[in-house]
């Protein structure tokens, strides 16, 4: 224990070093409390994954025993693979969601192998089967949505601005992915009158053929020299609506010719769409907008809100931008309310020690609280942790046990100083005796938390990884914190037991002590005058705790404080999109002559984007009209 006192001593020897040591880390502290990055929620890995098999012509029960159950029986050779996986099968398609039982680091290789497996697979399968596809990828969540809509506009100008607005975010370096949501594809619609090819004579399938040929690209001979050797491709002679029109179906030797437009008509159209966007029952384009995990979402929010300034005044009046989902503004209103109540809670153990402790005492034990803090969250910057729900929730879960270290050094020091040790000896005498103790008791506290690690696996496991790490920081700073700073603050300000004059404070203390020792022994006669009640009381107190604690709600994921609510609703798997679009028109009736409700977005015939971390859409979303 020699190191110990020896170390003790340099600290308050060189107590100026130390300050500004302290002094520094705070600095930084606050400087990381605005650069550190900030999210709602920790990022964790969605494993589970959808498998969609096609069996064109097929009934249910065809497709359940020639496609789903021999693909299952691929899946569940995988160890990986949970089996709790299940499917859903209908005329034409099954559908398989695969549920993963692996550590998240491991899902794309996972995932990689069942790919390959069944691809390997594809010979075994019928020949019917048009396809097998994979879907894996449902971690991205949307950090804003955008509603992109014009009354005077089509789709085809919609899709222009908003490809526009796509690139122009590309230039966002925390940028990851846009989507664009609602775009309806154009086609070229020919209506042949049947009447008049056939008085011409002409065959209906060699002119579908000529059609489909004409546009190819082929190789329609070479370029040689002694230097190179290339193809030449002559391009396909349709592009327009106006050549398809003009093209020659039949000739006679004469130089009599008939045209397309003789016999049909040509026109461009939207296909018929499978689902669409409508913002406030209108049509439009969604911009789904990703950010790179490991960034700010804040300053991610603030470069988006700045580019979407910046193009919008180059599109019409009639094109308007709106914002349909801000996860950056709610990511910032949550995490500083966290941060106020952090400084809330603060101010109320700094308040508590006030009370129970000399003023001296509590102002020196008190100080490491937003100290340690700050400190914390220092370490935590340069660790690359983010600042999200979890770690400030681990922050203010600790604040009691930052001054339990400091509480006990000025104890042990205050006892040495009323044995008449000299200041410094008491200094030294106390952290000699207590270090090992407040060690080990700091290092049991931390080690409590670790096995949640172990009991809540899965998701939540991923969700409160941090936890036990961020009270680990916290009091490693708190212990070296009694031990740098504390003996030399109590060495400077404390000179004696209490022998020194009171102060007002201290009289006005020693009053509320009085009170609370007064009423403490009051009761304590009560009980012993009564003992039967007494435990009774105490029995009942813990019986009625247990049943409330049976009562108590029990939300393992926190809710989503949002000012925007998603209703899904689900329709019988062969319900049209017009029957969709018909209670989709009455739902958006009602939520509109709600006065607080300022917009409302339409997912047609599609689930929404995945807007916030614990948000989903039910599992069949994929199957179900909606």
């Amino acid at each position: 224990m020699k190191n110990d006192t020896s170390f003790v001593t340099n600290a308050i020897r060189y107590r100026k070093l130390i300050y500004f040591l302290v002094a520094v880390m705070v600095a930084f502290g606050i400087y990381s409390l605005f650069a550190i990055n900030k999210d709602e929620f920790p990022t964790f890995q969605i494993k589970d994954g959808l498998v969609v098999g096609v069996y064109p012509g097929a009934n249910a029960q065809e497709v359940e025993e020639q496609l789903t159950r021999p693909l299952e029986e691929i899946l569940f050779k995988f160890a990986e693979v949970k089996r709790t996986t299940y499917s859903y099968t209908q005329d034409g398609m099954c559908y398989i969601f695969v549920k993963l039982q692996c550590p998240a680091r491991l899902k794309n290789e996972v995932w990689s192998k069942i790919k390959l497996k069944l691809n390997a697979s594809r010979i075994n399968l019928p020949s019917g089967v048009l396809t097998v596809q994979v879907l894996d990828e449902f971690s991205a969540v949307s950090s804003v949505l955008l509603a992109l809509q014009a009354d005077d506009k089509s789709y085809r100008e919609l899709e222009k601005y908003a490809g526009h607005l796509k690139q122009e975010l590309y230039t966002i370096p925390a940028l990851s992915n846009v989507k664009i949501l609602g775009v309806q594809n154009e086609e070229i619609a020919v209506n042949i009158d049947n009447d008049r090819l056939s008085a011409y004579g002409v065959n209906s399938t060699m002119m579908t053929f000529d059609y489909q040929t004409a546009a190819m690209q082929t190789i329609s001979g070479k370029f040689k020299s002694d230097y190179i050797n290339a193809p030449i491709h002559i391009e396909g002679k349709l592009s327009t609506e106006q050549e398809i029109k003009d093209r020659i179906i039949w000739s006679t030797p004469t130089g009599h010719t008939i045209r397309l437009k003789d016999v049909a008509t040509v026109e461009r159209k939207y296909q018929d769409p499978d689902s669409y966007v409508e913002f406030n029952g209108k049509k439009a384009l969604v911009l789904s907008i990703e950010m790179r995990s490991g960034n700010n979402i804040v300053s991610f929010g603030k470069d988006i809100d700045r580019i979407v300034a910046e193009v919008s005044e180059s599109f019409p009046d009639s094109v308007t931008i709106t914002k349909i989902s801000d996860q950056p503004k709610v990511v910032d209103t949550s995490v500083w309310a966290f941060v106020r109540d952090l400084v809330i809670a603060m101010i109320v153990v700094i308040l508590v020690m006030l009370i129970l402790f000399p003023l001296k005492s509590a102002l020196i034990a008190s100080s490491g609280v937003p100290i340690c803090t700050t400190i914390a969250i220092a370490i935590m910057y340069l660790m690359g942790m983010d600042l999200n729900t979890v770690t400030l929730a681990a922050l203010i879960v600790v604040l009691g046990m930052i001054v339990d270290d400091s509480v006990i050094t000025m104890d042990g020091y205050m006892d040495n100083l009323a044995k008449g040790m000299g200041r410094l000896d008491a200094a030294t005498s106390s952290m000699k005796e207590l270090f090992v103790p407040m060690l080990l008791s700091t290092a049991s506290i931390s080690i409590m938390f670790f096995p949640m690690l172990a009991i809540m696996t899965d998701y939540m496991g991923d969700f409160v990884r941090l936890f036990p790490w961020i009270i680990t920081i916290a009091l490693a700073a708190s212990l070296l914190y009694a031990i740098c700073v504390v003996p030399s603050l109590e060495v400077k300000f404390i000179r004696t037991a209490g022998n020194e004059k009171k102060t007002k404070f201290a009289v006005i203390q020693d009053k509320f002590f009085s009170s609370l020792q007064y009423g403490y022994e009051a009761l304590q006669k009560q009980c012993f005058r009564f003992p039967a009640i007494t435990v009774l009381i105490g029995v009942v107190s813990v019986v009625l705790g247990i049943y409330l604690f049976t009562k108590v709600n029990v939300q393992m994921m926190p809710m989503a404080v949002r000012d925007c609510f998603a209703i899904e609703v689900y329709l019988d798997p062969n319900a049209t999109l017009d029957q969709t679009k018909s209670v989709s028109d009455s739902l958006q009736r009602i939520l509109n002559d709600d006065d607080r409700i300022t917009s409302v977005t339409s997912f047609i015939g599609t689930g929404t984007p995945r807007f916030h971390a614990t948000y989903g859409p039910r599992s069949r979303e994929h199957i179900l009209p909606r």
